[in-house]
């Protein structure tokens, strides 16, 4: 089952971009960013909202609403 977040901060295709970019440092985790709707669909069940954040803040100054 997929978790969708809302990102705070998110507001261009560049930020989608940093964002796919520190995603694929972790290529256990499946997950897409939408910039329309400023969200993060994680399809893998066990990665936990905490290390979400912890992408998001990697990537820049993201933050999970």
């Amino acid at each position: 089952m997929a978790t969708v977040y809302q990102i705070k901060g998110m507001g261009c295709s560049s930020c989608v971009g940093k964002i796919q970019e520190e995603l694929k440092k972790y290529p256990n985790i499946e997950a897409t960013v939408t910039l329309d709707t400023h969200s993060i669909e994680v399809k893998t069940p066990e990665v936990t909202k905490e290390e979400v954040q912890k992408i998001l803040t990697s990537a820049g100054k993201y933050e999970i609403l």
